[in-house]
């Protein structure tokens, strides 16, 4: 088959970049034709809390990346619609993560069920962090699907109960493997500095305030944790302001 996959790829940086690019090298390796038609204009500049929305480090696969989709561009929209409609595609998969992408997807997707099978791959159909607009935007990008896949039952869950009618299927969320050979845990106890016999809590991923670390941070201060010889390692970027986290960090540190 001769597939599409839309979402952001390389030089694009995160997990569903790096699940697109995986994605891509498997179905190559079923012996499918693959194409990533990515973003080369993803998130305004003001509205991207992080420190960079692309990658320092060359690709390290040779695929087939077209940095086509611009998400705040209508103009684009309607070009890149144009160009599937007359694409020789036997099945077009995108990504679906957050309402901020639904009008872009929503449009450049218009109409094509009609001739080339859509399948999204939903992330995230209700928002982490949610806006009136949500409900709205949502519903627009969905007609345009064929039939969907969710990586947990709660979002197959939240796709029923948003009234979709097209076939569901649920996969779990596969594991990434473009991250170089595994080192024992001994290994990398000795690189991060933690003694053997110390329990270890990781909260790993992006800092955001859905995901928590600020009640983390006060259960840890709590009489019940705090003879129980615990190290928190936080591992990821900061997408909220640092300071908000700070008393707390600061209030462990004081106690040793």
């Amino acid at each position: 088959m001769k597939i599409a996959i839309i979402g952001p790829a390389h030089p694009y940086r995160g997990g569903i970049s790096d699940f697109n690019e995986a994605l891509a090298i498997a179905l190559e390796k079923e012996g499918h034709q693959l194409e990533i038609l990515s973003f080369k204009k993803q998130y305004p500049s003001v509205l991207f809390p992080g420190k960079t929305q692309y990658r320092s480090h060359k690709a390290k696969h040779n695929l087939r990346i077209k940095n086509l989709v611009h998400a705040y561009n209508p103009l684009n929209w309607f070009r890149v619609n144009s160009k599937l409609k007359k694409s020789d595609f036997d099945l077009i998969l995108v990504r679906y993560w957050t309402p901020f992408m639904a009008p872009a997807l929503g449009s450049i997707l218009r109409g094509i069920k009609e001739k080339t099978p859509v399948v999204a791959i939903v992330d995230n159909l209700v928002p982490h962090e949610k806006k009136l607009t949500d409900t709205i935007l949502t519903s627009y990008f969905v007609k345009q699907i064929s039939a969907f896949m969710t990586l947990s039952e709660s979002v197959a869950k939240d796709l029923k109960d948003f009234g979709v009618n097209a076939p569901i299927t649920t996969s779990p969320h596969p594991l990434y493997d473009g991250f170089g050979d595994p080192i024992s845990k001994l290994e990398a106890r000795k690189k991060l500095n933690i003694a053997e016999n110390e329990n270890v809590i990781l909260f790993f991923g992006l800092v955001r305030k859905y995901k928590g670390l600020d009640l983390l941070l006060k259960a840890l201060l709590q009489d019940q944790l705090k003879n129980l010889a615990l190290k928190l390692v936080v591992a990821g970027e900061f997408y909220d302001k640092k300071s908000d986290y700070q008393p707390e960090i600061q209030m462990l540190l004081d106690e040793g």
